[in-house]
């Protein structure tokens, strides 16, 4: 998702932490998103089209931080989170303080 327009006279929105890589296209994705998004926690969308992993640099770029090469795919600060999507979900919802009904 882009990011919101940002309101008139509304304070600058928080630094987002979080970048997620993967496909909107991907129900795995848009829970994800849904997490996020209810909870206003900050993220930055990277999608997998920006970086062409169909191409031999970009493909070699993804695994650098990815070694599995599995999507969606965290990045939180200095960690790189790789797992099913359920995980990644208690992930969010352990780091960012989230009910445990979200996941």
């Amino acid at each position: 998702m882009p990011p919101k327009a940002a309101l008139k006279g509304a304070p600058p929105a928080p630094e987002a932490t979080l970048r997620i890589f993967g496909s909107f296209f991907l129900s795995e994705m848009r829970t994800m998103f849904a997490i996020l998004e209810l909870n206003e926690i900050p993220y930055q969308l990277a999608p997998m089209d920006d970086m062409d992993i169909l191409t031999k640099e970009g493909n070699a770029k993804y695994l650098g931080f990815n070694p599995s090469g599995m999507t969606p795919t965290i990045v939180d600060g200095f960690y790189t989170i790789v797992g099913d999507p359920p995980t990644l979900y208690k992930y969010i919802c352990k780091t960012k303080g989230v009910e445990e009904k979200f996941y």
